[in-house]
């Protein structure tokens, strides 16, 4: 019993990959044809994207805030796509755009901060989550300057004399 459902397995696959071997338009040949068969074969061996994207490290903010500057190098080979950069995340719960410090006395600190793009477009998580928010794309060699800069208002947790620090997390990707 076995033996007849490998061999109707067999015939099935036989039956299959010979349906899909030719193509619909092949061209045919017999015993009586003089022409001779060709396929023509194509292959499109095209470089891997390139690109470099250099991010500063740290910013020391000031009340003003402080440039951010995004570049990319050496971007070639794209295929049409773009080198997007977003926020990825950060070190807080839910990924929130704050910064922490202590007091002399030992007690919590915080403060939000936001991003300004060069458009005026302001990014922060006071309503929505930012992560997936793009700051800068490319197709070719450049810089986008965004702003970081702190909110020093609305908030009674923001206090003198405390060094804050929080740190952002980028996702840097080929996209449509």
């Amino acid at each position: 019993m076995q033996k007849k459902h490998v061999a109707a397995a067999v015939l099935a696959l036989a039956l299959s990959v010979g349906a899909f071997a030719a193509p619909a338009a092949a061209a045919s040949f017999n015993q009586d044809s003089d022409t001779a068969l060709s396929t023509a074969i194509t292959f499109d061996y095209k470089n891997d994207p390139t690109y470099t994207v250099v991010i500063p490290e740290t910013i020391t903010l000031t009340k003003e805030g402080a440039p951010l500057v995004i570049s990319a190098e050496d971007v070639a080979y794209l295929d049409g796509k773009k080198v997007s950069v977003t926020i990825a995340g950060t070190d807080k719960f839910r990924d929130q755009m704050v910064l922490e410090g202590k007091t002399a006395t030992g007690s919590n600190a915080s403060m939000r901060y936001q991003i300004i793009k060069p458009d005026g477009t302001v990014v922060e998580t006071t309503p929505d989550n930012v992560n997936g928010t793009e700051l800068a794309s490319f197709t070719e060699n450049g810089s986008v300057t965004l702003t970081v800069k702190p909110v020093l208002t609305g908030s009674s947790s923001i206090k003198k004399d405390v060094v804050y620090t929080g740190t952002i997390i980028y996702g840097i990707a080929l996209a449509d």
